[in-house]
């Protein structure tokens, strides 16, 4: 589970899915679960990626699929 700072204030809505990357490393894949205002809830996608890279707090970039 993962919990982004962005919500539907920023364009985010439900079940929207994005590729999840670091310093241009293909970590992993998720799905939108729940958005609020400002902050949202994705689920990590199984299969997709190398999830154990994720750490707290780090800053990643996500790209819409």
């Amino acid at each position: 589970v993962l919990m982004l700072p962005m919500g539907r204030n920023d364009g985010m809505e439900d079940d929207m899915r994005f590729l999840v990357t670091e310093k241009g490393r293909h970590l992993c894949r998720i799905r939108v679960k729940e958005t609020g205002l400002s902050h949202s809830v994705a689920m990590i996608i199984p299969m997709f990626g190398r999830v154990g890279r994720l750490r707290e707090n780090q800053n990643i970039e996500i790209t819409n699929l």
